[in-house]
């Protein structure tokens, strides 16, 4: 499924390139890790033409985010405009913004927040971090930012109104450029399509010729049910019948059986 960004996603993207030599072509995918409050979501990557499926593994996510304690925060001051080297790094404090937009805040009524721009130029390239300061009732808050392609770390902990200046706290994460483990899986068979199946019965004919002929006798016994129930009923014939005489008996006149 593609990934729907939500307010307060953690996300982990790689950009994978994947040449193939005989065919001088180049397939790229980007799979992603997507942290969304306590559950862990994997975003992977099929590629049809190489039959290889790419994901990232939970260890990715343990891999870019450093713990806080083996982070070596250092404290600056400073005023709009100013910078100051880290670790071979020149980072600038570019300047305030009133509507920060954080992926770990939500805002409320009664908050006060206030975004620090930071600007890092770095082998050509220029970053941008923005640590937010948060004052939510009587209480202060501090919402980190970082640079995972550089390893920096920034907290905007404090705010001087009087003397317009900030209080950063700035580190960098040891050891440089984090290697994050990537699973690759062959012979992952494209997923989108459907396979139909045909089955081959020799005798199918015969089997739908029979069921015709049932269903044609079916068919005339019901024809010749319903012309016999329409036919009238007839009464059966009687024919008078002579009672049988008796040889012994003296015949009796015509003439007489009618007086009788």
């Amino acid at each position: 499924p593609e990934y729907q960004p939500q307010p307060g996603d953690l996300r982990l993207g790689l950009r994978l390139a994947f040449h193939k030599p005989d065919e001088d072509t180049t397939f790229v995918a980007e799979p992603m890790l997507v942290l969304r409050g306590q559950m862990l979501y994997t975003f992977p990557v099929q590629l049809n033409e190489l039959s290889m499926k790419v994901r990232l593994g939970e260890q990715a996510l343990g891999a870019l985010f450093t713990p806080e304690e083996e982070l070596d925060y250092r404290k600056f001051v400073l005023k709009q405009g100013e910078s100051f080297e880290l670790n071979g790094l020149h980072v600038t404090f570019a300047g305030f913004e009133k509507d920060p937009r954080h992926p770990a805040y939500e805002a409320q009524e009664g908050d006060i927040a206030v975004g620090a721009r930071f600007v890092v130029d770095y082998a050509g390239q220029t970053f941008s971090a923005l640590p937010v300061y948060l004052i939510r009732g009587t209480q202060p808050f501090n919402l980190k930012d970082e640079l995972p392609e550089l390893g920096l770390h920034f907290r905007f902990t404090g705010i001087d109104p009087q003397s317009e200046t900030i209080e950063l706290m700035a580190a960098q994460r040891p050891g440089g450029l984090p290697r994050i483990p990537v699973e690759i899986a062959k012979k992952s068979f494209r997923t989108d399509y459907i396979v139909l199946e045909a089955i081959l019965f020799p005798g199918i004919n015969l089997f739908w010729l029979g069921t015709c002929l049932m269903m044609l006798g079916l068919l005339v016994s019901f024809v010749h049910r319903r012309r016999r129930a329409s036919e009238p009923a007839t009464e059966p014939r009687h024919r008078a019948q002579s009672a049988p005489t008796d040889p012994s008996l003296p015949e009796v006149p015509t003439e007489a059986k009618q007086e009788v």
